[in-house]
């Protein structure tokens, strides 16, 4: 019985690490999706600027 039970455990912790690394995986995506989305609307706000100012 104790070893059937360490055994769900194991499994169990089995379950949690692969769980904890899709979530950090998933976090690090929207980490990298939010900063490029930073990157792209710095640089659209730029050439914004930069084609206001050709216009003049």
């Amino acid at each position: 019985h104790l070893e059937r039970y360490s055994e769900s455990i194991y499994r169990l912790t089995k379950d949690y690490e692969h769980e904890t690394n899709c979530v950090n995986i998933i976090r690090n995506m929207s980490l990298d999706l939010m900063k490029e989305l930073k990157e792209n609307y710095k640089n659209s706000k730029a050439t914004v600027k930069e084609d206001a100012y050709e216009r003049k």
